[in-house]
């Protein structure tokens, strides 16, 4: 298999495809965003090197877990995301603490301002005019959660505009997708399942606390990608999917949401 080879199953849909791309452009960012591939698999957008030292650099003591109450499997996470953080008709005190802590303790961790700018930087090649992050009041949103799912994830949707509608972005996206960047890959395990499928209101008889039973993605079509190191996995977030459980190593991501808006823009929170 060579290294830009996707490591993918899919079944049973030659339209919900992976798109391996090793210099992605509008274009193919468009074509996730439409529904006209279903991942798209960018290799090498960090180098080996640049996740081992921002490994070494990340203390474990700083990463929280989702609550257990919601989450059924352990995840940890540094940084804030949105949607745990309404608070009436915009966000809670907490976010802009913890968003300001994390911006804090990233300028901390070796190699951690390259990432994200090296991130932000194949992004606006590939956008082309450029990734703005995305604001509340007036106030940038914090981009770039580290997350740690060695048990994987439940199966579930992410979508603002329908999970948090009380507290609109300044400029609504008319498309979101989720895109992880792997500083730690296990060597067994730890894909990323997506399926063609958007939440339904019948889906919700399947419901487990924050995510869904396998039935409610049961009929549909499915893709499995298998990251290396250093390999970015974007996908439309609206779309059911899952993180697979890893073994033989950690399964770390530094991960983020894009919205495209109908002005154009590109905006990046997480």
């Amino acid at each position: 298999m060579s290294p830009h080879e996707p490591q993918c199953q899919l079944n049973g849909d030659p339209f919900f495809r992976v798109l391996a791309q090793p210099a992605p452009t509008r274009h193919d960012l468009e074509e996730l965003a439409a529904g006209v591939c279903g991942v798209l698999h960018v290799p090498g957008v960090l180098a080996e090197s640049q996740c081992e030292k921002f490994m070494y650099s990340l203390d474990s003591a700083m990463m929280d877990h989702y609550d257990p109450a919601r989450y059924e499997l352990a995840i940890g996470r540094f940084g804030p995301v949105l949607n745990e953080f309404s608070g009436g008709d915009g966000l809670s005190a907490d976010y802009w603490r913890l968003s300001a802590r994390a911006e804090s303790y990233w300028s901390t961790i070796k190699g951690a301002a390259d990432i994200r700018s090296a991130c932000r930087r194949f992004l606006s090649d590939a956008w082309g005019t450029g990734v703005e992050t995305a604001a509340i009041e007036h106030r940038d949103l914090f981009w770039g959660i580290v997350r740690e799912a060695n048990a994987g994830t439940l199966i579930h949707w992410d979508e603002v505009v329908r999970e948090y509608p009380s507290t609109p972005l300044q400029e609504v996206p008319v498309a979101q997708l989720a895109c992880n960047v792997f500083v730690s890959v296990p060597e067994s395990g730890g894909e990323t399942s997506v399926w063609r499928h958007r939440w339904q209101p019948e889906d919700e008889q399947h419901r487990f606390r924050f995510g869904y039973h396998a039935a409610a993605v049961a009929p549909h079509s499915q893709i499995m990608v298998k990251p290396r190191l250093g390999d970015a996995v974007f996908f439309d977030s609206r779309n059911f999917h899952r993180a697979e459980a890893g073994t033989g190593g950690r399964r770390v991501s530094l991960s983020f949401f894009l919205g495209v808006t109908t002005s154009g823009r590109l905006l990046i929170w997480s």
